[in-house]
């Protein structure tokens, strides 16, 4: 049987604080595990899939979309796509160290970004950096991953 809450029926003990549960926002390295671009039908999105190297930062994969075209009629300043080709040209700079580049290539690299719990609770990746190769060989040792 499922509980219904109403004026009457919740009591103290129904109280919650969720004051220290959430994201806890720092910097971490993540791999690009997955670039698709989507079909919409209001323009066409870069969809990149973001794994974080240690698990106990983020335990599962984190997906972004950007937009690259966008056919909304009413679209104000900036459009969509400006924000999702500005937001996409952060990566790329950090990635390629130049703000072009190809999608497809992203998959496998790594780079460090910061992670936060975004307005809608989701974790949500900003700050987006290069990474040095020492920087991540001694990462991935440390976490047991290393190659060899």
């Amino acid at each position: 049987m499922e509980d219904t809450f109403n004026d009457e029926t919740i009591m103290a003990e129904d109280e919650l604080d969720l004051s220290s549960d959430g994201i806890v926002a720092q910097e971490a390295i993540f791999q690009i595990t997955d670039v698709t671009k989507s079909q919409l039908e209001n323009g066409i999105q870069a969809v990149v899939t973001f794994t974080a190297l240690d698990n106990t930062v983020v335990g599962f994969p984190i997906t972004d979309r950007y937009w690259l075209s966008h056919t909304n009629p009413n679209q104000k300043n900036p459009s969509p796509a400006q924000v999702g080709r500005g937001r996409l040209k952060g990566l790329m700079k950090a990635v390629y160290g130049e703000p072009s580049g190809s999608l497809v290539g992203l998959r496998g690299l790594y780079i460090g970004a910061w992670l936060k719990e975004g307005r809608d609770g989701r974790p949500a990746l900003s700050s987006f950096r290069p990474v040095e190769q020492e920087t991540l060989d001694s990462t991935l040792a440390a976490l047991g991953l290393g190659i060899g």
